[in-house]
């Protein structure tokens, strides 16, 4: 197998080996076989989810093309645009091993755009996180991107779905309570579904409270009339 970095992407060609050609065994089936993935390019920015994310994604992509430890540090580097990659170059310089191997890279990277301070203050942030004046389904977005990266507070999908219930409104979250929902997922679709509800019915209550301020003020005038 042999990696190979094209424009703004990683390419792996599975090709077969020598043994295979010989017809020693080999699943490659006569294989040529490239496979492109993308991963985004980082150039500094300063949101701390938007840093996470990107190493997330490299590591996906690594995953995918089956980069060897060796060489996901280089590959990374490659992604590294603008003021990012010139403050790379004499970081990696400084390092006392010629090559800086991927978790080094990874803590390295977390140091200076994702510091420890920063995880914990977001994990504050969550375990305060709640819908507040926002729909579920924004509520939902923020939530699920806060967990991504403080997994230590939603080690299991029952806590997931207890912390996410727990943040919902009082009038939505009661209405789920009573349901005894297990799963994250149900319980999102719950509380998505019941706030449609809910907002059926104000709307119903505002359409006959308009109706019933309507027939009162044409009474009204009615009367007005019938006295002059």
């Amino acid at each position: 197998m042999t990696v190979r970095r094209n424009k703004g992407s990683i390419s792996v060609c599975c090709i077969r080996n020598e043994d295979s050609r010989k017809g020693l065994g080999s699943n490659d089936e006569s294989c040529s076989l490239g496979k492109n993935v993308k991963p985004p390019e980082f150039k500094g920015d300063p949101d701390p989810v938007a840093a996470g994310a990107w190493l997330k994604e490299m590591e996906k992509a690594f995953n995918i093309v089956q980069v060897s430890d060796n060489l996901k540090t280089d590959y990374a580097s490659y992604f590294l645009k603008n003021e990012v990659n010139y403050l790379w170059e004499p970081t990696r310089a400084l390092e006392r091993e010629g090559h800086v191997p991927w978790a080094r890279f990874t803590e390295l990277f977390l140091e200076k755009y994702f510091p420890d301070s920063m995880q914990n203050q977001m994990g504050i942030e969550f375990l305060e996180l709640k819908q507040a004046d926002r729909c579920v389904a924004e509520y939902e977005v923020k939530f699920t991107e806060f967990a991504r990266f403080v997994p230590d507070y939603v080690h299991s999908e029952a806590q997931k779905a207890r912390r996410f219930q727990h943040g919902l409104k009082s009038e939505i979250r009661s209405r789920v309570v009573a349901l005894q929902l297990k799963t994250y997922p149900s319980i999102v679709q719950a509380a998505l579904v019941i706030e449609i509800d809910q907002k059926l019915a104000d709307r119903e209550k505002e359409d006959k409270k308009r109706k019933i301020d309507n027939v009162e003020e044409t009474s009204g005038q009615e009367g007005s009339i019938q006295k002059s």
